[in-house]
């Protein structure tokens, strides 16, 4: 498992010289003090709690067909994920802390301080289909990243063969978090879906209505409370 030879640090830098943050200064992909403020600090963390929301995983996940290959991308982080119905917040959280110490063991050997987490999966349209890991890459502010690892979640991901409609799925660790706020795009091999804008404008539609609910029933607590 190589490490990315361009990481995330690079863009980040080149996003902060952009927006015309200080040099040098280069954030992980955690809850900024825009989100927080967007949020109206709903939490301690800056991030909105799990349980409101009500989206499903198809609202948070890039998908592309390359070939007889269709690849799934779903990001586990925690600003995306706890907007999923409760259910599927808890699978999926499950997925990435049930496997906490092989991520962070590849994080360590890849040389991610902060890492990013994805769930990917493969899907095959024809029997003996192979896939290269490796061949997944994000796109942010024109450069492109690979994953520094892998962690099976599917006994057959290592073969990289799948039989007809079969599926094979890692959780990849990136060296910083997904850019879930911003624009990037998806690749595998020549194909590459630049679908995640409007997976953000979903995202931030939903963290709006979950900021009513919550900003609502605190309303609520204090008016009962009144004596």
């Amino acid at each position: 498992m190589s490490p990315s030879p361009r990481p995330f640090a690079l863009a980040l830098l080149f996003l902060a010289a952009a927006c015309g943050g200080a040099q040098g200064q280069v954030s992980p992909a955690p809850a900024t003090a825009a989100d927080t403020a967007r949020t109206g600090d709903p939490q301690e963390d800056g991030m909105i709690p799990a349980g409101y929301g009500k989206l499903n995983q198809d609202d948070i996940s890039l998908r592309l067909v390359a070939g007889a290959l269709e690849v799934r991308f779903v990001p586990l982080d925690e600003r995306v994920i706890r907007l999923l119905a409760p259910d599927a917040y808890r699978a999926l959280r499950d997925i990435r802390e049930s496997r906490r110490a092989a991520l962070d063991s590849v994080a360590r050997q890849g040389g991610a301080a902060a890492p990013g987490f994805a769930l990917v999966t493969f899907f095959a349209a024809r029997d003996g289909q192979r896939f290269e890991a490796q061949d997944l890459k994000l796109t942010l502010l024109n450069q492109e990243f690979r994953a520094v690892g892998t962690v099976p979640v599917s006994a057959n991901f290592t073969s990289q063969q799948l039989t007809t409609r079969g599926q094979a799925s890692a959780v990849y660790v990136f060296e910083m978090g997904i850019p879930v706020t911003q624009q990037f795009s998806l690749g595998y091999g020549m194909a590459r879906t630049d679908a995640w804008s409007n997976r953000i404008s979903t995202i931030e539609r939903e963290q709006d209505r979950i900021i009513l609910r919550i900003r609502a029933e605190r309303t609520d607590s204090t008016r009962t409370t009144r004596p």
